[in-house]
């Protein structure tokens, strides 16, 4: 499932890249990386690191969702 989570974000990073959202910037195009380092964790049996491998995707999709959310109530 993680990935497949990997190959849906592909398109996702890269919008938010060409976006030229300035809050996370290149930052963008690693996300897909973070995935698949959190399936690599996954398959080698580690126990905390897929859950910290998986915070940058997190945050970036709840700063994302307060620009948006900020935008409605201007």
């Amino acid at each position: 499932m993680l990935a497949l989570g990997g190959m849906l974000c592909i398109p996702y990073s890269f919008y938010l890249y060409l976006s030229g959202t300035t809050a996370v910037g290149f930052f963008a195009l690693l996300l897909p990386l973070f995935q698949f380092g959190a399936v690599w964790a996954v398959h080698a049996k580690l126990k905390y690191l897929p859950w910290i491998l998986m915070l940058p995707l997190v945050s970036v999709s709840v700063i994302l969702a307060y620009v948006v959310i900020a935008q409605a109530f201007r």
